[in-house]
């Protein structure tokens, strides 16, 4: 920090530090707003105030002509709201939905915050924006908000080791906390089915731009054999020609394995929570279908849920225990993995459910410790 003496002027050292998350509504943001003996009432990800000392949460700003509950584009990322809330806030902490901000914008935005001497917290989530198709343009942001963050946070080692090699500092490592409802981790698994067969599963949603649909198709498909089940899931909108991110390959892909043994094709619309957790949940081995990304909030609700992983040789691979296929040799690596991990009879974790929720617990209140005390820190210093 610049000016110690700036902060102390205008906070009442022994008050609460104020914190603006960017932003608060988002599952992540939420388990870190929770700590050791507040009530779990924030575990539908919706609770955006919740409060513990020496700690205050604040609200994600209206969204002018957004309706009620949207973040985004989010209010504290212009510099103006920086400079109308500097008295109200001590601490931003930048997550996501910074990418509609030019590096231009963004050099305002964390000069704002020098300004006003409001400590910036940076975690990063992502080095390739698995939202857009231009990783250069992440990266020239990037190159903008590490140097100013007071402090950075990210994931996992290989994400440290690199931001440390391009930026010359090296975030401090958090584990990402539990995705899934505290009753949900602590929920016996599906029975597994009769007949011994392996279910593998794909879900492909609305086809983002990081997703390898078409290769990752092909390998799980000659993947298929007896005793070896595929499920593929894909949203209603994205086999429409309208949409944005319409494939006809993926289409035409889909269309010939839907009448093939062993293979079911579950065209849907998004689903709710508890329905996209039954979804993985009674899989034996979920499949990542990413050609790019830094880590994965699908990969820990997997883990959540007791499914076992099968992800491509990126970062996210080393969030969780999980097996790995190589991007470069699709679709023959799916081939090969899924094989390895039927005959070694890979099965989802059987370990009591209710142990794991407390491990996963007491990992989230310590993110959630760690964050508080850096906030603390951060605003004290």
């Amino acid at each position: 920090m610049t000016d110690a003496t700036t902060a102390a002027s205008r906070r009442d050292s022994s008050a609460p530090v104020r914190v603006q998350h960017i932003p608060a509504s988002h599952p992540y943001v939420q388990r870190l707003r929770v700590l050791p003996g507040e009530a779990e009432s924030a575990e539908s990800g919706r609770n955006s105030q919740a409060t513990t000392a020496p700690v205050e949460f604040l609200a994600d700003p209206p969204v002018p002509g957004a309706s009620p509950g949207q973040w985004w584009p989010h209010p504290a990322l212009e510099p103006a709201w920086v400079h109308e809330h500097a008295e109200q806030v001590d601490v931003i902490h930048l997550h996501f939905g910074f990418e509609h901000r030019s590096p231009a914008e963004l050099a305002q935005f964390t000069a704002a915050c020098k300004m006003h001497d409001i400590a910036l917290v940076h975690t990063v989530h992502d080095l390739s924006n698995p939202h857009v198709p231009d990783d250069a343009q992440h990266l020239a942001r990037l190159d903008v908000i590490v140097p100013a963050a007071d402090a950075l946070i990210t994931l996992s080692e290989p994400v440290a080791d690199v931001v440390q090699q391009r930026w010359g500092r090296r975030p401090s490592v958090l584990p990402h906390p539990h995705i899934v409802p505290p009753q949900r981790l602590a929920a016996p698994r599906p029975s597994r089915l009769d007949d011994g067969e392996v279910l593998l599963g794909v879900h492909l949603k609305s086809l983002r731009p990081n997703v390898a649909a078409v290769p990752v198709l092909r390998g799980l498909l000659a993947a298929v054999r007896p005793g070896v089940r595929l499920q593929i899931w894909i949203h209603r909108e994205a086999l429409e020609p309208d949409f944005a991110r319409y494939d006809a390959g993926v289409r035409a892909l889909l269309e010939g394995a839907a009448d093939r043994a062993g293979v079911e094709v579950i065209v849907h619309d998004p689903l709710e929570d508890d329905a996209l957790f039954d979804s993985i949940a009674h899989l034996d081995l979920a499949v990542l279908p990413y050609a790019s990304g830094t880590h994965s909030g699908w990969l820990e609700m997997c883990h959540d849920l007791g499914t076992p992983v099968l992800a491509p040789d990126l970062p996210m691979a080393s969030q969780r225990p999980c097996l790995v296929y190589r991007r470069a040799q699709l679709p023959g690596s799916l081939v090969r993995a899924v094989e390895a991990a039927t005959a070694a009879g890979q099965s989802p974790a059987d370990g009591p459910r209710p142990e794991f929720a407390a491990q996963r617990l007491a990992e989230q209140a310590e993110v959630a410790r760690r964050h508080a005390r850096l906030y603390t820190f951060l605003a004290e210093d």
